[in-house]
């Protein structure tokens, strides 16, 4: 075996390795990691935030179809008035996504024109469709103009019995 080659690698490990113990100090490292959480605190909170916005959106969504749908299976029953509906619908949505909802559009559509969009009017074979809509502005949870410009729709349509 070829001893000096052995005691040259030997020498440069050891230099390596005392080099690295010498180096900067746990005081360093923490200005570093400092630096690295200033860094991304932010943009991990920004996906946190907006993660629970758009769950937020997608669970309104998901109740005011629930509220139309039911409300819609109400009003094709003979016998049902259009404000009795559009209250209900109003009620259901106050329930489920918050008392503080106020400010949301309920509309009834019957498609024969000669029911003036009126359920009590509505013939069997009509189709009535209720559509309700809400600003996401009035149901975020965060402060602030993220998806302010958006409104949440839906609508079902059934056919009068």
């Amino acid at each position: 075996m070829n001893r000096p080659v052995f005691k040259f690698c030997r020498d440069v490990i050891a230099q390596r390795s005392s080099s690295l113990n010498h180096g900067p100090g746990p005081m360093a490292r923490r200005g570093a990691a400092a630096v690295e959480t200033a860094l991304v605190l932010p943009i991990f909170v920004l996906l946190i935030l907006g993660t629970i916005e758009f769950s937020r959106a997608l669970s309104v969504s998901q109740l005011l179809t629930t509220a139309t749908r039911d409300n819609c299976r109400r009003a094709i029953i003979d016998g049902t008035t259009t404000a009795s509906v559009i209250e209900q619908t109003r009620k259901q949505v106050r329930e489920t996504i918050g008392p503080t909802v106020d400010t949301f559009v309920v509309t009834v559509w019957v498609d024969r024109p000669a029911a003036q969009n009126l359920i009590e009017k509505a013939r069997p074979g009509d189709i009535v469709t209720i559509k309700a809509a809400i600003p996401i502005s009035h149901v975020q949870y965060t402060p602030g103009e993220f998806l302010s410009s958006v409104t949440l729709r839906s609508q079902c349509s059934m056919t009068h019995e």
